[in-house]
């Protein structure tokens, strides 16, 4: 077996080593072994432990059939490679500890990306994968042959968390699963169920372990690792209720935004409204000012229509002059500036003005008015 040491690992570690932070490129089988004294004396390598670090998402998914971890030897087993847009150029390879890693066509029967194995035996125990002529691969698969009387039946692939997970107890010759089995995790019972099956309604992260089952009579499966991965609200974004109440409460505060805009606009309207009442209000209040002041000051606003024609009668006057006879010679003398003559008028008042809605006449009654009058006389 061909091995090479790890670069960065060194003595005196505590036999430990640490992989930090793990890559893709960590992907392998690793050995280890001791040393001690000097001159250095080493020990026999450690069993190859596989290691494979998946990536988030890969390219292509290995199906089985059937879908189960755990087969019994003499079964027939079917491995694809399964593209969502081209799964041509995939090749099935897998890696056991006898013969490291070989390809399908050295252990199975190939057919375009599918591997097909007519009968399986325990030295078929090992890590299966896709992998592509660049390089790229899918994630990895244990798989699990058993000479025994009973197998365990759980997922090829991690759960995710908040999904239900059933195992259940397989038995060889026997298309039962309803016959009594006790239930393992790490090596402790966790249930005893009659059916030979076993919920878990939903899977959390303290889920994931080594699982197994027991038949009284006819033994025990090989152990099963059981992966959890976490769900993808809890590793990138928020769980559905927080982002219901964050929804919730984003609505609630644009409601409050519009009902204030409409607040805003409203007492903008109102006031607007009261301004306006307000100088109409004043404005009657000016007129009436105004009129007062006329009506006190003497003026009297211009007069237009019938009431002008009204006050604008002429009055015509016919004047009599009298001579006042001289006592001397008979002849008349002239007035004087300082003389005074009294003299008769009559007024002869203008007719009304026929109304239009077929008033009555109305006469101004006949007045004597006396007038002192300075005649110059040339």
């Amino acid at each position: 077996m061909y091995v090479e040491l790890l670069s960065d690992s060194s003595r005196g570690s505590g036999g430990s080593y640490t992989l930090s932070p793990s890559a893709l490129h960590h992907t392998g089988v690793y050995v280890c072994r001791g040393e001690r004294g000097e001159p250095v004396s080493h020990t026999l390598y450690s069993n190859p432990q596989p290691l494979w670090i998946p990536g988030e998402s890969p390219p292509v998914s290995l199906i089985i059939s059937p879908n189960r971890i755990q087969h019994f030897t003499n079964d027939s087993l079917s491995l694809s490679c399964e593209d969502q847009s081209n799964s041509t150029g995939w090749t099935v390879r897998r890696y056991t500890d006898s013969e490291g890693v070989l390809d399908c066509s050295q252990w199975g029967s190939v057919t375009g990306s599918t591997c097909n194995i007519s009968f399986l035996s325990t030295s078929y125990t090992g890590v299966y994968w896709c992998e592509s002529e660049s390089g790229e691969n899918s994630n990895p698969v244990n798989i699990t042959v058993h000479d025994g009387g009973v197998i365990l039946e759980s997922s090829v692939h991690p759960v995710t968390e908040g999904h239900p997970l059933t195992l259940r107890c397989l038995y060889r010759n026997t298309n039962l699963s309803n016959l009594r089995a006790d239930f393992y995790k790490d090596g402790s019972v966790v249930q005893n169920q009659n059916t030979g099956e076993m919920i878990i309604h939903k899977v959390s992260k303290s889920d994931e372990g080594f699982y197994h089952c027991k038949h009284p009579e006819r033994g025990e499966s090989p152990r099963s690792w059981i992966s959890v991965r976490r769900s993808v609200s809890s590793s990138g974004s928020r769980p559905s209720g927080e982002t219901v109440g964050v929804a919730v409460g984003l609505s609630l505060s644009f409601l409050f935004i519009i009902l204030l805009i409409l607040m805003i606009l409203l007492w903008f309207y109102k006031m607007k409204k009261e301004n306006q009442q307000k100088s109409s209000q004043t404005s009657e209040q000016n007129q009436r000012r105004s009129g007062a002041e006329d009506s006190q000051s003497g003026h009297k606003p211009l007069q237009t229509g019938e009431a002008a024609a009204q006050s604008s009668e002429d009055t015509y006057a016919q004047v009599m002059k009298k001579k006042k006879r001289s006592r001397k010679n008979g002849v008349d003398a002239q007035l004087g500036m300082n003389d005074v003559t009294y003299a008769e008028i009559q007024l002869k008042p203008m007719k009304k003005v026929k109304r239009a809605q077929g008033r009555e006449k109305s006469r101004v009654g006949d007045d004597t008015v006396y007038s002192e009058l300075h005649h110059n006389m040339k």
